[in-house]
């Protein structure tokens, strides 16, 4: 009889956590809308601000196909949009200029010629 108490409590507990933690949990539906949502601000975002080896992650899938993802596969698309946009950001920003630096260097290299 106690064992059958143990197992009954076992039962209830693994029940609980599948039905907390399990895949139709609240906890996972919620974390599902909350990536279906960011999801769609990248697709409305388009493909523009990405660069050209990275756009495919846009143009080659639908919001319906990406709401049919696990968790983990919408995270590494989110990640994975997230990087071309940083990528094409970076490239398209100017080289900074590092004037200050060069004034130091020729001060630098002058100090040396009348030194020698």
């Amino acid at each position: 009889m106690i064992s059958q108490l143990f197992l009954t409590t076992w039962d209830m507990w693994q029940y609980r956590n599948n039905r907390l933690h399990g895949k139709a949990g609240p906890l996972a539906l919620a974390r599902h809308s909350v990536l279906d949502n960011r999801m769609e601000e990248e697709m409305i975002a388009g493909y523009a601000s990405m660069t050209q080896h990275t756009q495919h992650f846009i143009r080659s899938e639908t919001l319906l196909d990406l709401n049919k993802l696990s968790l983990p596969n919408k995270q590494h698309w989110l990640n994975s949009v997230r990087l071309g946009r940083k990528e094409y950001a970076a490239a398209t920003q100017p080289a900074p200029v590092y004037e200050q630096e060069r004034n130091h260097m020729r001060a630098w290299q002058q100090m040396i010629i009348f030194t020698v």
